[in-house]
């Protein structure tokens, strides 16, 4: 797997493309909005004539080194917390991507063999998680060359997940200031507008998603074609795919 790690040189901050888009850039969408919030009226009105707090030029300029230093861990934070809260929506809607057949989707069901490789692996709503999942994770340990290929997509994925999430957590602040403020009919225009633009990037995250899993599951087709198995049994499923992408070509002629 590509390095992932935040590195210090004599040249600056070194952070990984996959780091960056997971955790770094999250990070740094929240200190960006605060600050926003700070001039702007993201809140109703601004926070500054509410704050009060009058900085010189130098303390401006620590407090920015501060939270770019910052980005990171608190992107990472988000992540874990988007996580556990939404990857379950997209997982399901990874799943509707990858067993149905929608007619905008078929491009991209032709260029992956979608339908073939499901066919193939024998993916059902029951198992279709736990394989690609033992694929993906097969993949990572003998064939890391091909998974960091591909490894932006899910950044990417991840990002949208994590945005979805500061959506869904701006919705619900903005909706109870404003119905605090007595502004009810206000405040659920505002809500349902933030709800659409929470489902953008989920929806969004999930075809990506479904892009990194049809591909893996491809490249995976066509190792375990190369190696002689034209069909996997449900009862060596683990083995024949372990088998097979490890390049235990003896294994495979024995079998």
């Amino acid at each position: 797997m590509p390095e992932q790690n935040v590195e210090l040189s004599h040249s600056g901050i070194k952070i990984s493309y996959l780091r960056f888009l997971s955790d770094s850039a999250t990070g740094q969408i929240v200190i960006l909005a605060a600050i926003a919030s700070y001039y702007l009226p993201l809140f109703r009105s601004p926070l500054r004539p509410a704050l009060g707090i009058a900085a010189s030029t130098e303390i401006k300029v620590l407090v920015a080194v501060l939270l770019v230093l910052l980005a990171s861990p608190l992107g990472l934070a988000i992540n874990a917390t988007s996580w556990f809260l939404l990857s379950w929506l997209q997982v399901w809607l990874q799943k509707i991507w990858l067993l149905k057949r929608f007619p905008l989707m078929k491009s991209l069901r032709e260029e992956f063999q979608t339908d073939l490789t499901v066919e193939y692996f024998n993916l059902s709503e029951s198992n279709w998680y736990s394989r690609s999942r033992f694929i993906k994770q097969t993949l990572h340990l003998y064939q890391p060359y091909i998974i960091n290929r591909i490894d932006h997509i899910r950044g990417i994925r991840t990002f949208f997940r994590n945005l979805a999430l500061l959506i869904l957590i701006y919705c619900v602040v903005r909706c109870v200031i404003d119905i605090r403020a007595g502004s009810y009919d206000f405040g659920i225009i505002v809500l349902l507008g933030l709800i659409f633009l929470f489902s953008i990037p989920m929806i969004i995250g999930s075809l990506l998603a479904f892009h990194y899993t049809s591909h893996v599951l491809y490249v995976s087709y066509i190792l375990m074609v190369k190696s002689g198995r034209q069909y996997v049994l449900d009862e060596n499923f683990e083995q024949d795919v372990v088998a097979a992408l490890s390049g235990d070509l003896e294994t495979n002629s024995s079998s």
